[in-house]
């Protein structure tokens, strides 16, 4: 059985290790699939998102919001089966990609790293042993 203090430890470094994809920011945790869903689901709800895709994998939510001065943003995230062979298991990925669509292409990769970064903070909330 993992420590708090191992498991935290895993988190930071897990963050510390974000890789920019073509699909956006991304992190890796060492937690089952299910997990890692239920804390980036409620992560995401703030977004009011237009779809939560749990019926097959990989996960999705995704949301796309325009503003009243004409701004699209769109906010995708995808939770995967971690496939590199060296990562601890269970491993799980996220990705995430927050962007402005209209009137130009903007990429918010701060807010991304963030997101993965509550991620972290829910799942070592979540993991930890109560007292």
């Amino acid at each position: 059985m993992r420590t708090a203090g191992t498991v935290l430890t895993a988190m930071f470094l897990a963050i510390a290790g974000l890789a920019i994809t073509g699909c956006g920011t991304s992190a890796a945790f060492p937690f089952d699939y299910d997990t890692v869903w239920r804390a980036a689901v409620g992560e995401a709800i703030v977004w009011h998102p237009d779809l939560i895709d749990d019926q097959q994998r990989p996960y999705r939510v995704s949301c796309t919001k325009t503003n009243l001065d004409g701004m699209v943003f769109k906010y995708e995230l995808e939770v995967v089966n971690d496939l590199n062979l060296f990562a601890r298991r269970p491993s799980t990925r996220v990705y995430v990609n927050m962007r402005q669509t209209k009137p130009r292409r903007v990429r918010f990769t701060q807010m991304e790293k963030e997101f993965l970064g509550k991620i972290a903070d829910r799942l070592t909330t979540i993991s930890s042993p109560p007292g």
